[in-house]
């Protein structure tokens, strides 16, 4: 039975949420496991999340209050981090919620079998009330082992954010990960993956304690532009200097060629000239051709290959020509 011995430090950033952060505080104050300290992170809320966050805290002496001003989620989970005391580092989003083992369950993993990360599934939920449940293969896995399952976590999206993730503490801090408080995109995706570097075991929890939402205003995350595929290119370098996922090389070329795709796709739908267009798609081709690994990757997709022969070249034309032929095929389909 797992016993309440080791301080579990749980992250909370948050930023005018007011209608949703009650609710997120409620779910993490509720875990089975109760060793923990809730670091609510107020980003400079202009409504009243701050207040709720300070009425919770008067009830509950486990909540710490960090108030700054605004400059954006790193920052204020890198906050976090400076201020926690705990064997064990968690992140929890303010507009989300967690079930009551949702610590217990990694912590028992964490403990039983001296792992440095342990990784949970989590259930999306759209806004039109649809749902998904997204789970990792469970098991214990030495960092030799990484390759086996990393294509499938990569595919899931359950690697490349900090939430439903146990860190340990003295890991990050020994190793100084962070969050990248200069990127807008991809900066929670920098901290993982620096972290991924400094993992010799890790554990998957095969069940869907972590549940998030999707809002229709998530739209930063999702945009195609020139920010994210040069964050894509730094991210994946990243990885790439991590031996164990040399064999998961795939992943990481269909990632960066769908951002590729998505960006030529949002230049055509953009109110551009042909000739904005082409500019804006040859400073893409240069930015990826300077990364001779896109070339190398083994791609089975045909229109990938197509796109990948099209950067190779900079035949911003042609590149223009088979965007908009595939967006006339989606909009027939």
């Amino acid at each position: 039975m797992l016993r309440d011995t080791a301080l579990v430090s749980i992250v909370i950033p948050a930023y005018n949420c007011q209608d949703k952060i009650l609710h997120t505080i409620k779910s993490v104050s509720g875990q089975s496991y109760g060793n923990v300290e809730m670091i609510l992170c107020d980003d400079g809320s202009a409504d009243l999340t701050l207040s709720i966050a300070r009425e919770e805290a008067c009830k509950d002496h486990r909540i710490i209050i960090v108030s700054d001003s605004n400059h954006g989620p790193a920052h204020a989970r890198n906050e976090g981090i400076k201020r926690a005391r705990g064997k064990y580092l968690v992140f929890v989003d303010s507009d989300d919620s967690v079930s009551e083992h949702y610590i217990s369950d990694m912590l028992e993993l964490a403990e039983d079998n001296d792992c440095d990360l342990v990784i949970s599934g989590y259930r999306r939920r759209y806004a039109d009330g649809s749902e998904q449940t997204v789970l990792p293969p469970p098991g214990v896995y030495a960092a030799d082992r990484f390759p086996v399952i990393f294509g499938e976590l990569f595919r899931k999206s359950l690697i490349q954010g900090p939430c439903w993730k146990m860190f340990r503490m003295d890991v990050v801090k020994e190793n100084h990960v962070r969050f990248r408080e200069d990127w807008r995109l991809g900066e929670d995706a920098w901290f993982v993956y620096s972290y991924l570097e400094h993992v010799k075991k890790a554990a998957l929890v095969d069940k869907a304690n972590y549940s998030y939402t999707i809002h229709d205003n998530d739209s930063l995350s999702r945009a195609p532009t020139m920010e994210k595929i040069v964050n894509n290119i730094a991210l994946t370098k990243k990885l790439l200097t991590v031996q164990a996922f040399e064999s998961a090389y795939d992943c990481f070329g269909e990632g960066l060629c769908g951002n590729y795709t998505d960006f030529c796709e949002g230049i055509l739908r953009a109110k551009l000239s042909f000739n904005e267009r082409l500019c804006q798609i040859k400073a893409a081709n240069d930015h990826v051709r300077r990364f001779k690994w896109f070339f190398e990757y083994r791609e089975k997709h045909a229109v990938r290959m197509l796109y990948r022969f099209l950067i190779k070249h900079n035949f911003a034309a042609a590149i223009c020509l088979l965007t908009f032929a595939r967006l006339k095929i989606k909009r027939v389909l």
